[in-house]
């Protein structure tokens, strides 16, 4: 690792699920701060990031959020000279950038992780200010195009895909999984994991299962608004002994333990800027369908691919799967590539 002046890393919430990415950003450089503006203070973070952790507890509900965050923010940046700023998503940025009127650093990169943080007008004409001065990561080639689109020079935009830390999955054998999650052991099970709202295409993973008439399982792992929904579709296909819905948080936000309990994952995402999950199915070693929306081909280009929000054409892939499953393909984004490539921004 490369030596860097101190680092400052700015975040709107503490991460929920999932791989923890704000962690490893702080662990590619020597020196660095991270500052999560709202949210309950969540203490235990303190030891697993290199560098010291604060939380600004800032009620986001409130009209003056965002001034208290600017104060805050100002106050930090006054008593420490950082040489470098990350931000995350478009709120911590723009507050962030008026920050930085009153105390300059010229390292200054703003990370985005999804398609559609400058689709509203107010935020393109911010996004005309904000690149004259900032440059933007992008977790895929795919949303990279969408900055271009908007206005940003490419010479100012950054792709660095998401990483894969394999020593947090504890993956259990196929027979461990199956019996943790209550699903048939000798059954050909698909499966998914994903938040539970409609961009992820899970209505449209259940239409096509129906459609497959053929001896299967169907697994959905997820947490999220539409689980009633999704319940009352499954009941309504007459689908209950065929289709498991797996809400349970503790197994949702830790389900990269247990994908190794089904035989072939399935990703029918309608628009995703990369796609993490992927990697972690990879790494369980399973079979991947998937939609060729956004940044998913690049998170995983082994897959096989159908037309985002096409039903019949991944009622088919199912079909065929079972008579010939598709191979599993070694994941490829490695933490270690991850940590030089953020560590590369604070070289001179």
């Amino acid at each position: 690792m490369a030596s860097t002046g101190p680092v400052l890393q700015i975040c709107r919430l503490t991460p929920l699920y999932g791989m923890d990415l704000f962690k490893e950003i702080s662990q590619s450089y020597d020196t660095v701060t991270t500052v999560f503006l709202s949210g309950k203070a969540q203490p235990e973070l303190q030891g697993h990031y290199n560098g010291e952790v604060i939380f600004f507890e800032v009620d986001h509900h409130s009209f003056f959020w965002r001034i208290n965050a600017f104060f805050k923010l100002y106050r930090l940046c006054k008593k420490n000279k950082f040489d470098l700023i990350i931000t995350h998503h478009y709120k911590p940025t723009l507050i962030m950038h008026y920050v930085l009127l009153f105390c300059p650093v010229k390292k200054r990169y703003s990370v985005h992780h999804n398609f559609g943080n400058f689709q509203r007008k107010p935020q393109q004409w911010m996004l005309c200010w904000l690149k004259k001065s900032w440059k933007f990561i992008t977790v895929s080639d795919a949303l990279k195009k969408e900055f271009m689109a908007l206005g940003v020079p490419e010479n100012k935009i950054i792709t660095i895909h998401n990483c894969l830390d394999i020593s947090r999955i504890k993956a259990l054998s196929k027979e461990d999984a199956r019996e943790k999650l209550a699903l048939p052991l000798d059954a050909f099970i698909f499966g998914t994991l994903g938040r539970l709202v409609r961009g992820k295409g899970h209505s449209m993973l259940i239409e096509a299962f129906k459609n497959i008439n053929i001896p299967a399982h169907l697994v959905i792992i997820g947490t999220g608004p539409l689980e009633k929904t999704l319940r009352e579709h499954i009941t309504a296909l007459g689908l209950g002994n065929r289709v498991s819905l797996i809400t349970d948080p503790a197994i949702a936000h830790k389900g990269a333990h247990n994908l190794k309990a089904l035989d072939i994952f399935v990703f029918p995402s309608l628009r995703e800027a990369f796609g993490l999950v992927l990697l972690e199915a990879a790494y369980a070693g399973l079979p991947i369908i998937a939609s060729d929306a956004g940044g998913i081909p690049e998170a995983a280009p082994f897959a096989i691919f159908f037309p985002a929000g096409d039903v019949q054409s991944l009622t088919e892939l199912l079909k065929n799967s079972l008579l010939s499953p598709p191979k599993a393909m070694p994941n490829s984004f490695t933490l270690e590539n991850y940590r030089q490539s953020f560590n590369a921004l604070g070289l001179p």
